[in-house]
């Protein structure tokens, strides 16, 4: 007798007079020899003391019914979340990414989802499960920021499993994220502050960070600018690209695609930069590659600070 791929969703009533609990029933579908017949299944679930509500006893009813789901269901049943994101998820999802999103979702995946949840099979993965693992992280030192970028990256990584009907529901979208501790905003820095600090920093970074503060550009799409994309007589920077990682890509946004004015300040730093032309890169390594934002950092900005 093997099993049918059909899930069992099942549902609950109450049953007694004095002492009520709550039965779930389902049906079993089986193939025996070629033929297919189904089996009515019922057990208790719990007194209605104990699920005060249909809701809850519906939950319960699921929560016994994923054993069943993942164990009869042939391989997709008994996947685990880690063989969902190497095999399924990453070869249709990632060529179609940014190289800093798949990176986002990479570091995510390894560093904090699949190293405390990859083995679990996912319809074992519950709501309780995944809050008290998000309220863990926050209550381990991580950011309300952080936790809720990896509460959107598991849900993500879920709903492609709800879309391929592995799951019946995605139940990170049915968590809370832990409440928001509002730190002290960061005091302001004055003028005199910034000049001083420019003044400081070598270059290139000193006209990077000054044309930063100066345009609101991106880091990403300030070394991605080129000498055909600056117009100095008429004062305007054309934004189109972005760089991560040495790759080039299109601006975060659509909106991210503009051109904006600049000041004669702003004029005058490009202007003292070294002269090129056409798709020439504004700033750039001796090799005429781009800059590497972590070398940046790393070298010139943080020894300053």
């Amino acid at each position: 007798m093997t099993q049918n791929s059909r899930l069992q969703y099942g549902s609950v009533s109450k049953r007694g007079k004095k002492n009520k609990v709550w039965i779930g029933r389902w049906q079993e579908v089986a193939s025996p020899e070629g033929s297919v017949s189904a089996v009515r299944r019922s057990m208790i679930l719990g007194t209605v003391e104990e699920l005060s509500s249909k809701r809850e006893a519906e939950r319960e009813l699921w929560e016994r019914l994923q054993v069943i789901n993942a164990g009869k269901q042939g391989p997709s049943g008994a996947m685990t979340l880690r063989k969902f994101t190497d095999e399924v998820w990453k070869p249709s999802v990632f060529p179609s990414l940014k190289l800093s999103t798949r990176l986002f979702y990479d570091h995510n995946l390894k560093t904090h989802i699949l190293a405390a949840l990859g083995d679990v099979p996912l319809r074992l993965l519950t709501r309780d499960g995944v809050q008290k693992w998000l309220h863990a992280k926050f209550s381990a030192g991580m950011s309300s920021n952080s936790v809720r970028h990896l509460r959107t990256s598991f849900g993500t990584l879920l709903n492609a499993a709800e879309m391929d009907e592995l799951i019946r529901q995605n139940v990170v979208k049915k968590t809370r994220l832990p409440r928001r501790i509002h730190s002290e905003e960061p005091p302001m820095v004055s003028l005199d502050d910034l000049k001083s600090l420019l003044q400081e920093l070598p270059e290139p970074s000193r006209s990077i960070a000054a044309l930063i503060v100066l345009t609101g550009v991106r880091i990403g799409e300030m070394l991605a600018l080129r000498w055909c994309d600056v117009d100095l007589v008429a004062g305007t920077l054309r934004v189109r690209q972005t760089v991560y990682e040495g790759q080039f890509d299109t601006p975060k946004t659509k909106r991210s695609r503009r051109v904006l004015p600049l000041s004669p300040i702003a004029v005058q730093i490009f202007g003292l930069q070294k002269q090129g032309s056409g798709t020439a890169l504004i700033f750039s390594s001796a090799m005429g590659t781009p800059l590497c934002r972590r070398n940046l950092l790393n070298r010139q900005f943080r020894p300053t600070g």
